[in-house]
């Protein structure tokens, strides 16, 4: 028994989010659905499953990853890169790469509860922007009548996919919409981050209490 371990997943007979029984004894693991039996060869026991797709050892999430312009390393092994959109363009000069691993809606994500040990949540913050600013390009935009609705929705989706004692990293510029304003959409309040400026990086903590949607 001390072999057999239980993790999130979606079976691909099923198609139900259930939990997965793998026999960690056997070389690849061999996982097995609670609900209609199936069985599948597993190559490693780290990992989520979304869309019937199984991504190995993915410990942090970047649900609106865009160009992934902050990122040193944009093809880091243990990021799942996830964003609305995918397409390549050039606007004024300047090429535009959206290209993520997961097409999602950080409104709704394609993950089971708790996937991950990190996530970073960088949403659009322009309610205004014409149709070929360079900002639009690269950071998207918010929906000028349901933008609140919109932010709550992403924090505590991003809450649900968090791991208990996990972190969300939260990065916001408001030349538009002030700080304060998004900040009272979250579930729970920041640990940390800058409180000056016009960019603002905060670092929120899960554990457990206040998390839920």
């Amino acid at each position: 028994m001390d072999n057999l371990t239980r993790m999130d997943g979606i079976c691909d007979v099923c198609g139900y989010y259930r939990k997965i029984s793998l026999n960690m004894s056997d070389s690849p693991a061999l996982g097995e659905c609670f609900d209609c039996r199936s069985k599948k060869r597993i190559e490693q026991n780290n990992a989520c499953w979304i869309n019937k797709q199984y991504w190995p050892n993915k410990r942090i999430l970047d649900a609106c990853c865009g160009s992934k312009m902050f990122w040193f390393d944009k093809e880091r092994k243990d990021v799942l890169f996830m964003d609305i959109r995918q397409e390549e363009f050039e606007i004024h000069g300047k090429k535009i790469n959206v290209k993520p691993d997961v097409i999602g809606d950080f409104r709704k994500m394609p993950f089971v509860d708790e996937s991950f040990y990190m996530v970073v949540f960088d949403p659009p913050h322009l309610k205004w922007a014409g149709p070929n600013s360079i900002m639009k390009a690269q950071y998207g935009q918010l929906d000028k009548e349901t933008w609140k609705d919109d932010l709550r929705k992403g924090f505590s989706e991003c809450f649900r996919v968090l791991k208990s004692n996990g972190t969300l990293i939260f990065k916001w510029s408001d030349c538009q919409i002030p700080v304060k304003k998004v900040l009272d959409l979250a579930p729970v309040k920041p640990l940390f981050g800058n409180q000056r400026g016009t960019t603002h990086w905060m670092a929120f903590f899960k554990d457990g209490v206040g998390c839920e949607s």
